[in-house]
């Protein structure tokens, strides 16, 4: 017999899109769901739109509760969630009808703890602008994780909602809360609890690309809880991930932050962030120092921005 699976979708103020979402999670072709509609506070008809589609559908379980944030939505919906597995979706998006059971069955078929597929954005219009395209069908272990993880291609990896989750790898763990990149804050540490995971060529999740999305504004608060995260993802792979990614999760982190400090206006506000990063720049200084061998050149701009502030733009 499937086993049952909880759909988490946090709304806030997206009235224009919601229903969409739902209706795709309501259309899978995997029966065995319950779909979880954590109303965040929402100020608009979110949460009365939640209310009727639940009316229409007995898998359906409407959360209310104060505005949290996204993070605090999520986790709202993890508490709640029955599931043996879990998978998450923003309510300005849509999933193919066919992307729970195409996962669940990659992750039987090979006992794997979590399956990631590929995704394509597209406009509020419907206009496709592209795939991930990067996901063949495979099989990977913790190394080939954290490998994704400190690549190049690292986006396509790190957000919550192209994956399957088994529910044992969030056991005593949450999306950290008031942080805007809350993904990049959390993905590694359960790649971290992966033993196995499947990969699934397919697209089955499209990705709804808008001007007014969280991480399309607040762009001085962006970049520092970006930054923030690079810097909570390099400690993780420093203490637990495998020696031979080090090398790369620093070039990944010394490029965040040459990119982040040189993008503020030399205004008093972008000079203090600038400070900001220099000071967060203190903490990760002496674990990029351990990490052997270390190039000179390495050697010399990780001291020269550490103790003079020096930083070249290429």
């Amino acid at each position: 017999m499937s086993e049952l699976v909880s759909v988490i979708i946090p709304v806030y103020n997206k009235e224009k899109y919601v229903e969409a979402c739902i209706l795709g999670a309501r259309a899978q072709t995997y029966a065995n769901l319950e779909i979880l509609l954590v109303d965040d506070g929402s100020q608009d008809a979110s949460g009365e739109i939640c209310d009727r589609l639940a009316k229409e559908d007995d898998r359906i379980l409407v959360i209310h509760k104060e505005n949290g944030g996204l993070s605090d939505a999520r986790n709202a919906g993890i508490d709640k969630a029955k599931g043996e597995y879990l998978f998450f979706v923003d309510a300005d998006d849509v999933i193919e009808p066919e992307a729970i059971q195409e996962l669940y069955s990659a992750v039987k078929r090979t006992k794997a703890d979590i399956a990631i597929s590929n995704f394509l954005w597209q406009t509020p219009e419907g206009e496709v602008l592209g795939d991930s395209g990067i996901i063949k069908n495979d099989i990977w272990g913790k190394r080939q994780l954290f490998e994704a993880l400190t690549g190049e291609n690292s986006f396509y990896f790190v957000v919550a909602w192209n994956k399957l989750y088994h529910r044992s790898l969030w056991e005593n763990f949450r999306f950290k809360k008031g942080k805007i990149h809350e993904d990049e804050f959390a993905v590694h540490h359960i790649f971290g609890r992966c033993e196995k995971a499947v990969l699934v060529e397919k697209c089955l999740y499209r990705y709804i690309r808008r001007e007014d999305s969280i991480t399309s504004t607040n762009t001085q608060i962006k970049r520092l809880d970006v930054l923030e995260a690079i810097c909570d993802r390099f400690d993780y792979v420093h203490e637990n991930g495998p020696e031979d990614c080090l090398q790369s999760a620093a070039r990944q982190l010394w490029e965040h932050y040459r990119h982040f400090y040189f993008a503020e206006n030399p205004d008093a506000d972008g000079k203090r962030r600038q400070k900001e990063i220099k000071e967060l720049f203190h903490g990760q200084y002496p674990k990029l120092m351990r990490i052997k061998p270390i190039k000179v050149k390495n050697l010399l701009k990780y001291t020269l921005f550490r103790y003079w502030g020096y930083m070249k733009r290429v």
